[in-house]
């Protein structure tokens, strides 16, 4: 019984590889942890009073089964663990086979329906851990209660979906929404079928003292409603607050922390631990202007993420931060969560309020410890914007995998002034980012126009000057290799509304020791204004696309494995190939496209695409020849330096007619007999359009150095 008594402080593991030791080892095992799945419930070894099994392994069916298959197993499995689930058993643990693709939640309703069948009490089970959601619907389906429970925790999907650099950026406001952080919970679970049977679970375990459930979302309503009412809980976790806006949500989870700490307040010294998956805003006001939560009544309040851990902090819990995305929004000095006034004549009246010293201690203290934590960090400047405080200086990102950095206009309107002066000019010294291998820029050079709408144009910008340097963007872009090896690689880095001059310019900001896996470029304002004068004439200075820096300012650029340049005017959340139409693309000139070209000579890549490329079927010599326009696009894409190294390839080839409506679907393919006669008739009323492959000749060796550019097709 001692040796039994040692494997119960052993983690199932732990003891899986003890197992391996000895047979001695192996047979205790085998009396102490009892597998049971639905194909070998008939195989299970007879009950004894003998028996000393201390720890259940359920393994659920998989989610890949046809509904009714699924369901049918699942009861049978039901009906074994009831017999199996005798007076020594104190701990249960759910698992579930992997799957390429979670099912879709629609198609598992049934599942929140529970068996007709009586309630089943279990006293003895102290201990309960699942890794799949489909654990906590057999236990709800099956009508198993344990009012002992002591410990409820379960990892529901990996830590890093979250992190997903995709959809750091929603359609309204350049920044992951919650709607975001739904979607992506949607993959793994169905998100308000767990609240119901979680919050059903935590209902009937009122001596609950250890949750530790990833995640809790803040949108399970019924869940942190159901946790207001566990007074001995000890340890709270994982709350998932996504958004640091959402005073709804955060003001329910503010009243459940709030209700456990006034009907059960702890001993002097001793603390509830909470831990939290959260985004946390930092403003240029802070730390010197606050406003702290002061009412008690929680449903009048609307806090963001800060007051809320300050508050609950405040009522003795310890707030541990597991995760999360730092937001640096160095626009206004005004703090967010300040008063509005409709009427402007009373603002000036107000007066903002000052925190003391030690609120202002811990306002810094919290930040630093959740940026510690976090994994991915956004900056967002304004031009005339401010940067955040020098008091969260050092503000160290140990955690940090994905750097967002970006103008933090909602509209295009607002223009990028390129000095860049918002942000902080000491972020990421002395290695602060050196965990950082995923880079999104957005809106870097933005230069004013229309309000972005759900299609956007290429590359397409005004003839500013270069951004002088160095800049404080050029110099947090430098940082990320401080601290890190010789060579540099980032994963992936993504551009998206870069205007033409500063996609090269924020290349070349990176260090010459660095190297990107994967470089993509696509969609930028829109041009409707930009590429007309004030006279209203076309603008020529629009087709500066991709504009490098004068032949007297040296540049380098990092190498590049691959690199996906889009030409198409891109959805923000509409990624099917069959969805882009004739619309959908932008005229590209010989002189525009000699500028894709160039920035493909300049990053070496092992592969490039370039797709949407549309361009007057008058520019080229019998149009209607298909090998000899493909001829004349690979011979466009020739560089003495680099021609002999590379095989180019235009694919997707389509002539058609040049749109005189605005459409929302291909135009047919020209390539028949009268097709081509009318266009050697008519050439200009038709457009070629093409994709792009480029790709290392074989034999080439990987480590290319970068030849001088000169006289190049311009």
């Amino acid at each position: 019984m001692l040796f039994m008594e040692v494997l119960g402080l052993l983690s199932f593991v732990e003891c899986v590889r003890l197992a391996e030791l000895c047979r001695t080892v192996h047979a205790a095992l085998c009396d102490f942890i009892e597998v049971v799945r639905s194909s070998t419930c008939s195989a299970l070894p007879a009950l004894s009073d003998q028996r000393t099994v201390q720890h259940i392994v359920i393994l659920l069916p998989p989610t890949s089964l046809a509904t009714s298959e699924y369901l049918s197993e699942e009861g049978r499995l039901g009906d074994a663990l009831r017999e199996r689930l005798t007076r020594t058993v104190k701990t249960v643990t759910i698992t579930q086979p992997m799957e390429v693709k979670p099912p879709a939640p629609w198609s598992r309703h049934l599942l929140a329906l529970p068996r007709p069948l009586e309630s089943t009490s279990f006293e003895h089970v102290k201990s309960i851990r699942t890794n799949t959601a489909d654990g906590f619907v057999f236990l709800h389906r099956q009508c198993f209660e344990f009012p002992a429970l002591e410990s409820h925790s379960g990892s529901l999907m990996p830590h890093d979906a979250l992190l997903d650099i995709d959809k750091e950026f929603d359609r309204d406001e350049a920044i992951g929404g919650p709607e975001d952080a739904c979607d992506r919970c949607e993959d793994y679970f169905d998100l308000s079928l767990l609240d119901a049977v979680v919050s059903g679970m935590v209902t009937r375990c009122p001596t609950l003292t250890h949750v530790d459930v990833w995640p809790i979302h803040a949108r399970m309503d019924r869940t942190i409603e159901a946790i207001g009412g566990l007074l001995q809980v000890e340890h709270l976790g994982h709350l998932l607050l996504f958004d640091t806006l959402d005073g709804p949500r955060n003001r329910s989870v503010l009243k459940a922390l709030r209700s456990i700490s006034g009907l059960a307040p702890l001993p002097a010294g001793k603390k509830r631990i909470l831990r939290l998956w959260c985004s946390l805003s930092t403003t240029p006001s802070q730390p010197a202007v606050f406003l702290p939560l002061r009412d008690d009544d929680g449903d009048s309040l609307t806090p963001d993420t800060l007051q809320l851990v300050l508050d609950v902090e405040e009522r003795g819990w310890c707030v541990a931060f597991d995760g999360g995305r730092s937001e640096l929004c160095c626009a206004h000095v005004l703090h967010h969560h300040l008063p509005f006034f409709d009427d402007f004549a009373h603002f000036d009246d107000f007066e903002p309020p000052r925190p003391t010293a030690e609120l202002q201690q811990r306002i810094v203290s919290c930040v630093q410890r959740h940026a510690a934590a976090s994994q991915v960090v956004q900056v967002k400047y304004l031009s005339d914007g401010t940067p955040i405080s020098d008091a969260f200086r050092p503000l160290r990102f140990d955690s940090a995998r994905v750097l967002v950095a970006g103008h933090g206009a909602l509209t295009m309107r607002a223009a990028d002034d390129k000095r860049f002066r918002a942000i902080p000019n000491w972020l990421g010294e002395d290695g602060a980012l050196a965990g950082v291998c995923q880079l999104r820029l957005d809106r870097v050079g933005v230069t004013g126009g229309p309000s972005p709408s759900y299609h956007c144009r290429p590359l397409v910008g005004r003839a500013t000057a270069f951004a002088r340097r160095p800049n404080n963007l050029s110099r947090l872009l430098q940082r990320l290799t401080l601290g890190r090896a010789p060579q540099t690689s980032f994963s992936s880095v993504k551009m998206q509304y870069v205007t033409g001059e500063m996609v090269a310019e924020c290349l070349s900001y990176l260090p010459a020791n660095t190297r990107i896996d994967h470089l993509e470029i696509k969609g930028c304002m829109e041009t409707d204004e930009l590429s007309k004068s004030d006279s209203g004439c076309p603008n020529p200075a629009a087709e500066r696309v991709l504009t490098f820096a004068p032949a007297h300012l040296t540049r380098h650029y990092p190498p590049v494995k691959t690199i996906s340049i889009d030409l198409r005017h891109q959805p923000f959340d509409d990624d099917d190939e069959e969805w882009f139409g004739v619309d959908d693309l932008e005229e590209v000139s010989p002189a525009v496209l000699s500028r894709v070209y160039r920035l493909l000579h300049e990053c070496r890549p092992v592969e490039g695409t370039v797709k949407g490329v549309l361009m007057k079927a008058a520019w080229f010599d019998q149009p209607w020849d298909e090998e000899w326009l493909k001829t004349q696009i690979v011979l466009m894409y020739r560089h003495p330096n680099h021609g002999r190294f590379y095989h180019c390839e235009a694919t997707q080839l389509e002539v058609l007619h040049q749109p005189k409506i605005s459409v929302f679907h291909y135009d047919y393919p020209l390539w028949g007999e009268e097709a081509r006669e009318d266009l050697r008739q008519h050439p200009s009323d038709h457009m070629v359009k093409f994709d792009l492959v480029v790709r290392r000749s074989s034999g080439r060796s990987s480590e290319l150095t970068q030849p001088p550019i000169t006289d190049f097709m311009l």
